[in-house]
């Protein structure tokens, strides 16, 4: 049995709609890479957009950590007794925190505090560097 397809072409199968069908099918199969490659080159023009837009500034940090280095062995008593003082840690707590290796004395604070932290820490003889979060 011979049946027209919508696109005039004749198509032969076991009934009319089995052609019909079948020729649907291919009809979508090869629009198919069509619609692909113009999905492509829609990303490809918006990743050209998002590569074309200037970057946006860093923003300025608004938290920083205070890291004691290390402090001066002759002025040692003084940098824990500053320790103890900003922290609230007690005698032992406060020499580990000094003798130990780089150690966090305030995390997560802003920059003027942590200037005054710093300027409290070196003038008892301690090294100290401000970091940002």
């Amino acid at each position: 049995m011979r049946v027209r397809s919508a696109f005039g072409w004749p198509r032969t199968g076991l009934c009319g709609l089995a052609g019909l069908a079948c020729g649907m099918f291919i009809a979508a199969a090869l629009c198919a890479p069509a619609t692909v490659l113009a999905q492509d080159l829609d990303a490809e023009a918006a990743g050209e957009k998002a590569e074309a837009a200037p970057a946006a500034p860093a923003a300025e940090a608004t938290e920083f950590n205070v890291i004691l280095e290390g402090a001066d062995p002759a002025k040692k008593i003084n940098v824990i007794k500053a320790v103890r003082e900003l922290t609230g840690q007690g005698l032992a707590e406060a020499k580990a925190t000094v003798e130990g290796g780089a150690k966090a004395i305030k995390e997560g604070v802003d920059k003027k505090t942590a200037e005054d932290v710093k300027k409290k820490l070196e003038e008892a003889g301690g090294k100290v560097s401000i970091k940002p979060v």
